[in-house]
This record gives structure tokens, C-alpha cells and sequence, in this order.
């Protein structure tokens, strides 16, 4: 059978941006727009303390008529976000984005972010590890190995 990645195979570290939760949603927002990102991580003294996403400064800033200019990530960050250790499985992980509507998920550990992954990332491969694990039946059931050569015990 296929072994199941982890949430540590699908990040993107070169993808993580760090921000002060004192930073502007402006600063915020060209950082987003810099790195192509749609969230940033918001950190004090190297813990992590927040995420803010795009929805975030759609909703709470610019919807809510704030100003951008002066808007700190901290008035507006989901703080005390949940970080996934690195050796979460896939399935693992799209239960929790799923259950708790994220769309991103952040990787961590010792309370700090290593990594962000996006949810929809996150399905593609359970998808696609779905699709072996059929495969993987086929091949027991017309053959009675798996896909990889190895005899089913």
C-alpha cells in the first residue's frame, strides 16, 4: 500500500511570512501581494500568536470601514491558532481543516510556525492517495498483491 504523506511532505517555507502582531494590515497586504500568499503569520518573541488571511482584511478591515493604514494584525488576527505537528497525516489534518473550517493549516511546533499549508492542498492529496488505495484493492483483488509488488499477508 502507498505510505501516507504527512502535512510536513506538502509545506511551502519559502511561502511563510513572519509579521509583528503591531504590523499594519497595509504591511500585511504587501507582503500577501509580494509573496502571493493569501495569509501571513503573525509572531511575538518567536511564539506564534496569530494568523491573518485575506478573508480577515476583507471582512474586518475593509468591510468593517477600518483604516488599513493604522489597522494592527493584532486587532484583527485569529489569535492562538492550532499548529499541526509536522508528522500529521493528510487525513489527519483535512479532518481538522474541515471540522474547524480553516483554509489554511499552519505546521508547528513548540509553538511556533513552520509551515502553512492550504486546505486545498491538503485534499488534493488525500484524493489522490484515495485513488492508489483503490488501485492498491484492484490489484489485491485481480492479483493478490499490491500495487508496490509486495504480497498481501
Amino acid at each position: 500500500m502507498t505510505q501516507e504523506k504527512t502535512v510536513q511532505d506538502l509545506i511551502n517555507n519559502d511561502r511563510l511570512v513572519r509579521l509583528s502582531p503591531h504590523a499594519t494590515v497595509t504591511q500585511a497586504s504587501r507582503e500577501m501581494l509580494r509573496h502571493h500568499i493569501g495569509a501571513v503569520v503573525v509572531e511575538d518573541a518567536q511564539r506564534t500568536v496569530g494568523i491573518v488571511t485575506e478573508r480577515d482584511i476583507n471582512f474586518r478591515v475593509v468591510a468593517a470601514g477600518q483604516d488599513p493604514t493604522i489597522t494592527r494584525l493584532c486587532d484583527i488576527m485569529t489569535p492562538d491558532p492550532t499548529l499541526m505537528p509536522p508528522s500529521t497525516k493528510v487525513t489527519d489534518a483535512l479532518r481538522l481543516v474541515v471540522n474547524n473550517r480553516y483554509r489554511y493549516a499552519l505546521v508547528g511546533q513548540n509553538h511556533k510556525a513552520v509551515g502553512i499549508v492550504l486546505v486545498s492542498r491538503i485534499f488534493a492529496e488525500v484524493t489522490k492517495q484515495l485513488g492508489n488505495n483503490v488501485e492498491d484493492i484492484d490489484h489485491f483483488i485481480r492479483d493478490g498483491v499490491v500495487s508496490d509488488g509486495g504480497a498481501l499477508h
